[in-house]
């Protein structure tokens, strides 16, 4: 369980249009298992939680004031694993995301999909150590997301590749390489 609070001038510069809207908190509720097998070889991970925002705000598109949104609650999942065999490191996640405005002094945002949270998001990677230097690589993958709060206009998913390289120059020095969004995708 975790509470933390974020003043309204920390995304937004503070200014007469804002300066009387509270702070925001959130709420987390979590609950988890690790699992670990195989001599350590294998890590398995869940969790599921419940997070809840309050004091959120957005900007008006025309007159980009600052605009209190409400009250946003996150149920959600959690999966991931790695696998280190000969050398090789697997790393795999997926999360679940339902995010919607459950209260706002604008009824019409109620029930609405919170803005640019995706409901599906997964990432893999897969490494080689070859004793002094490594290669690996891997991908992401994002689901739509609402753009605005009144969900009128959906932001298309996408999907990233990255790289790396490593090589060890000295006993405690490593240079790297890493390369994000390889095909220059844009989203």
């Amino acid at each position: 369980w975790s509470r933390s609070f974020q003043p309204s001038a920390e995304q937004f510069g503070l200014a007469a249009t804002n300066a009387d809207i509270a702070p925001e908190e959130t709420v987390n509720r979590e609950i988890g298992a690790k699992y670990t097998l195989f001599g350590g070889r294998l890590g398995l991970q869940a969790a599921g939680f419940i997070l809840k925002r309050t004091g959120i705000k957005g900007t008006d598109p025309t007159t980009q004031a600052v605009l209190p949104i409400g009250t946003q609650r996150t149920r959600g999942i959690e999966l991931s694993g790695q696998l280190d065999l000969a050398g090789w490191r697997a790393v795999a996640g997926y999360a679940y995301l339902d995010a919607t405005v459950v209260a706002s002094a604008t009824p019409a945002l109620v029930g609405r999909g919170a803005t640019l949270t995706p409901k599906h998001q997964a990432n893999v990677s897969l490494v080689r150590d070859f004793g002094r230097f490594g290669l690996g690589g891997g991908g992401n993958v994002v689901g739509d997301r609402w753009a605005d709060p009144a969900n009128t206009t959906k932001l298309p998913g996408y999907v990233t590749a990255d790289a790396l390289g490593w090589v060890d120059v000295a006993p405690a020095v490593r240079v790297q390489v890493n390369g994000y969004n390889l095909f220059d995708r844009r989203y």
